[in-house]
């Protein structure tokens, strides 16, 4: 599941894919400002990726609230910020996913 905000950042990963072959093993999904709008996904997620994302991010408990509640138990996040983007305030919300992933096996990383 690739999940942006801007449509044509989804149009050119979708057409990347289509060209790698696996066009039809991804998921793309457009958000919106306030809200990742993920929650058809609960519990189906084995491996989130949030890449240059968390800086970005207006309300950064709900997004990760959002993310923890679409990952499956045992399920790993990994976390990747440009240096000097993101700040230690930025992540001091992640504590909502590390309480639902690392009390069954999960891991966070980043």
């Amino acid at each position: 599941i690739v999940v942006d905000l801007q449509k044509e950042i989804l149009q050119h990963l979708e057409k990347k894919a289509e060209k790698a072959n696996v066009g039809k093993q991804v998921i793309l999904h457009q958000c919106n400002q306030k809200s990742l709008e993920i929650s058809k996904y609960r519990n189906t997620v084995d491996f989130s990726i949030l890449c240059a994302v968390v800086h970005e991010l207006p309300n950064q408990e709900h997004a990760f609230r959002e993310v923890s509640e679409a990952m499956k138990i045992g399920g790993c996040v990994l976390f990747s910020e440009p240096p000097g983007h993101a700040k230690k305030r930025d992540f001091e919300n992640q504590s909502i996913l590390r309480k639902s992933l690392t009390g069954s096996n999960g891991c966070i990383e980043g």
